[in-house]
């Protein structure tokens, strides 16, 4: 469809009037907006900015190209009213604006084709008017998102001298608030194409004349010619040769994922443009530079920058950003676009901003400030940029009270109203044990490495939250967060206190004692109830512990017989080496009832797992446990690693700070650095680290995962193996009928392989080109016969298989080989003794002489038996030698006199199926009666 678009929008390109064409177009943008979130429909706006001095074109007339949008284009009309934007550079700006409605959904490519680009581009080879402007946006259109595409700010409007640094900012800006970064590329022409042979503006073609090693503005270094990503600072320092130089900025827009949070491509835009370079003797003016800031809806934030100039000419500052033209709680700016003096020292501007709840978002609001100098002879004006970001963030919300409710295990948690009514809801974030935390100036949200737990999302005008989910003797921190479109407020202040006494017993412990797959251990450990009133619940104290399978679950079984007094029990009836376990402790006072009265709460056993990598072996362990594995005072978890599995043969390999790494760990080989050996098993085991954050409770507590085993990635493939097929001793053949082949192999060795064995696979067909069947699937010897073969022409292919079950390709074929022979009796008796010796035929398994003169492997054979007169007699044919036989009659049954007579065979050999010889035998036989 697109092919066909561009060909068509080609034959239109032809037909328009001459007067269309010319060197007029300095620079083209495209802007999309879309009217309604509930229809498809959106306003495109093309931006060209022309020369309303060219000869060809006074005024700066325009117009005529094509304006395409994938599903369709159109012919824009010629212009002749240009809006100018600056006199003194015959700069004019002309504005097409159309409504386009697609029809579908999907990724759109939105151009503008105008025949002719400028003549005479220094970076453009054979610059001519037969080459088209050209320029384009990249949108997707979603009914689920309503998206408008980015814009840009700052007109491209500036001049460049001669070996002085030229900068731009093109100040891109997106009004749904996505991620822009900046990128160079191509500018394109004819259809949409990339120009053939553009060079980049500091090509040192363009520095004839000049030490290119020192071309730069300082002459210290080459030149350079680069934008940064996330500002959009085009620098170009310095240019070369005097003349027009073409470049285009391409604008990428990002959006956050809603499933993953990771930043999605969302489309592109692009500004084409020119840059003129002439003869001159200026230097830029310059900015003072300004810090990033961060504030809160309702402050007041205020910058002011100066501006100086070497050669002391007056200047202009300019001020390009979105925030001035908000409709609500503008910015306000002082002293911009009027000349000011740099001698004395009085230039400057100042912007003034107070947002308001609205204009909390995630990406920050881009500042960029613009300093043009006026040299006092009228020459070219320099200029230089600097920005800032403004980023506006959502305050913390205040925690007002915290009511405990013990006897119904309840937790009611209590905020202030949020001030920002736009936020769309409040999270309320727990997380045992106190964690100490200053949060930066302008960080927002729930950091990770806090490893608070998100227990729900209110609606973003609730002040209040109840939590009953609460464990024995734990040290809860509660935390709340507002949440708005797409970023989260600042944190606020933690609250932590013990809602729940250790009135039950207190679970510290399920570590993995022993690893195995039938009669693993794990111990179980916990604390008396030191917080029961012994009053009413008197002691002496009696337990029972419980089972169950995985992580969480119901199904409990009783794992102690009858109730113990001791505060620690081994579970020693566990297949540990796949299966995680979790416990629970059930308290019983003796002295006043049979029933238990209270219970722990429920923990885990740890659950260690890996993956291989193709250099290390990655693992990862997790626990459900009412205490906290991430801890300020205790963060690192242990990895132990052996080589047998063996417990006393583990050593510390190394540590984790699961505050900052998660539980998770790649063991790459670091340890004694010594890198990990791909055809070696390694054992890990991991130890953690918990605690209550409960003082009456020693801590940490130590719990070890189950063993388990892996090793590197290993996706290198065993070499093809190089077989051979014996050749028997062919006078040795038995006459039995049945034959065997012995196939034999070595391991090859070629680049991308390696020899690393474990077992073959070995395949046979009848033929080199026949369909291979597996013979035999494992087998660890080089060596294999196979017996009970019709013939020896059968033929193998080898599969090695190496440790991991990484199968090599098919080896080349080999082939076994038969050995033809035909042997022909000189005498034979019919009628002398009954059947013995009654025809005349080769000898085969059933002849009557040694084994090691019998005829094999004959496909077809014909005889013809000739008298002394050299008359035939008798003739017979057939594909096996033993159907051709002479029984002395002749051809009509007639006995034949006792005599000489002579034969003549034909016979075909047969070598294999793919290889036969004929064979023409002659000879002589006595026929005895």
């Amino acid at each position: 469809m697109r092919k066909v678009l561009h060909f068509l929008m080609s034959c239109l390109l032809l037909l328009i009037p001459f007067v269309a064409q010319g060197t007029h177009i300095r620079a083209g943008e495209i802007r999309a907006e879309r009217l309604r979130c509930d229809e498809l429909t959106y306003r495109i706006t093309l931006i060209v900015y022309t020369n309303t001095a060219s000869p060809s074109h006074p005024g700066g007339f325009i117009g005529g190209g094509i304006l395409s949008w994938g599903e369709g284009f159109m012919q824009l009309p010629q212009v002749g009213q240009v809006t100018i934007v600056n006199a003194a550079l015959h700069i004019g700006m002309v504005t097409f604006v159309r409504d386009i409605t697609f029809s579908k959904e999907g990724t759109f490519i939105i151009s503008y084709e105008e025949a002719h680009r400028n003549v005479s581009t220094l970076n453009i080879p054979n610059a001519r008017d037969d080459i088209d402007f050209y320029v384009e946006n990249e949108m997707n259109v979603s009914a689920s998102i309503c998206d408008s595409s980015p814009s840009f700010l700052v007109p491209p409007v500036d001049q460049a001298c001669r070996g002085m640094a030229f900068y731009h900012n093109p100040g891109a800006t997106d009004i749904d608030g996505d991620s822009l970064s900046y990128s160079l590329t191509t500018p394109k022409g004819n259809g949409g194409l990339s120009i053939s042979g553009y060079a980049a503006p500091n090509d040192s073609k363009f520095y004839a004349g000049i030490n290119f090693q020192q071309a730069n503005m300082d002459k210290n270094g080459p030149p350079t010619f680069a934008i940064e990503g996330a500002t959009g600072l085009l620098t170009w320092d310095a240019p070369g040769a005097a003349g027009a130089y073409n470049i285009a900025i391409k604008v990428t827009q990002w959006k956050k994922s809603l499933v993953d949070s990771t930043w999605q491509q969302f489309g592109y835009f692009i500004r084409d443009m020119q840059i003129e370079v002439q003869d001159c003797d200026n230097h830029p003016p310059d900015l003072t530079s300004v810090q990033d800031v961060c504030v809160f809806p309702g402050e007041k934030v205020s910058m002011n920058l100066k501006g100086k100039d070497l050669d002391l000419d007056n200047v202009i500052i300019e001020i390009f950003t979105d925030i001035t033209s908000f409709t609500e709680s503008p910015a306000v700016v002082q002293y911009a676009g009027v000349l000011q003096s740099t001698s004395p020292d009085t230039a400057h501007i100042r912007i003034t901003w107070r947002p308001d709840c609205i204009r909390v978002r995630e990406q920050p609001y881009q500042v960029v400030v613009k300093i043009t100098d006026s040299p006092v002879d009228g020459g070219v004006k320099l200029t230089r940029f600097r920005s800032f970001n403004i980023t506006v963030m959502g305050p913390a919300p205040v925690l007002t009270q915290v009511l405990v409710n013990p006897v119904i295990k309840k937790v009611t948690l209590q905020w202030d109203a949020y001030g920002c009514q736009n936020a769309e809801a409040i999270q309320v974030w727990r997380r045992v044990a106190k964690r100490n935390y200053i949060q930066a100036q302008c960080e927002t949200g729930m950091p990770k490495s806090l490893q608070y737990v998100l227990l729900t999302e209110l609606p973003g005008n609730s002040t209040t939250y109840e939590d009953h989910d609460l464990a024995i003797g734990a040290q809860y921190c509660y935390r709340i967060v507002a949440r708005f479109s797409d970023v989260a407020s600042k944190i606020s202040l933690d609250t932590c206190f013990i809602p729940q006494p250790a009135r039950a017993p207190v679970i510290t412990h399920v570590t993995v004692n022993k690893t195995d797959k039938a009669s693993g251990e794990i111990r179980i450990s916990w604390t008396s109830p030191f917080d029961i009133d012994k009053i009413q619940y008197p002691p002496p104290y009696r337990y029972e512990v419980q089972r169950g399978n995985g992580f969480t679950g119901g199904n409990w079984s009783t794992i102690t017989s009858g109730t113990i007094t001791d505060t620690t029990f081994l579970d020693n009836t566990v297949p540990t080496a796949d299966t995680a376990y979790h416990y629970r402790i059930l308290l019983f006072v003796p002295s006043i009832t049979s029933s238990a009265v209270d219970t722990s709460s429920i923990a885990s056993s740890v659950k260690l797992r890996s993956h291989a990598k193709s250099n290390g072996i990655q693992l990862l362990w997790d626990a459900h446990v009412p205490w906290s594995i991430y801890l300020e005072q205790y963060p690192l978890h242990y990895i132990f690693r052996s080589e047998t599995g063996i417990e006393d043969d583990f050593v510390l390999i190394d540590s984790v700070d699961v505050n900052e790494n998660d539980l998770t760990y790649v063991d790459e080989g670091r340890y004694m650095n010594r890198g990990l050996d791909d055809h070696t098993v390694y054992f890990y085991k991991v130890e953690t680290l918990g605690a209550y954050g409960n003082p009456k409770i020693k801590e940490p507590f130590i719990n070890y995962s189950q063993i388990l085993s892996n090793h590197i990635l290993d996706t290198t493939s065993p070499c093809a193996p190089i077989v051979s097929v014996v050749r028997p001793e062919c006078g040795t053949l038995p006459c039995s009928g049945t034959y065997s082949n012995t196939v034999k192999w070595t391991n090859g060795t070629s680049p991308g392989c390696q020899d690393d064995v474990v077992y073959y696979e070995v395949y046979v067909a009848d033929t080199r080109t026949g369909a291979y069947t597996n013979w035999i699937d494992h087998l660890e010897n080089s060596v294999a016969t196979q017996n009970d073969l019709q013939d020896l022409s059968g033929c193998y292919k080898i599969i090695a298989v190496d440790w991991v079950g990484n199968k090599s390709e098919l080896s080349e074929a080999a082939c076994g080989e038969n050995c033809p022979m035909i042997y022909m009796p000189n005498v034979f008796t019919p009628g002398v003794s009954p059947d013995y010796n009654d025809t005349f035929h080769a000898f085969s398994a059933t002849g009557d002489i040694l084994n090691k003169e019998c005829s094999r492997f004959i496909d077809f054979m014909s005889i013809k038996i000739i008298n002394r007169l050299g008359m035939e007699v008798f003739a017979m044919s057939a594909d096996n030698s033993n159907a051709v036989y002479w029984d002395g009659k002749d051809n009509a049954g007639k006995e034949m006199s006792s005599g000489v007579y002579y034969y003549l065979a034909d016979v075909r050999l047969k070598y294999s199926s793919e290889k036969t010889e004929h064979q023409q035998i002659k000879g002589w036989v006595h026929l005895i009666r």
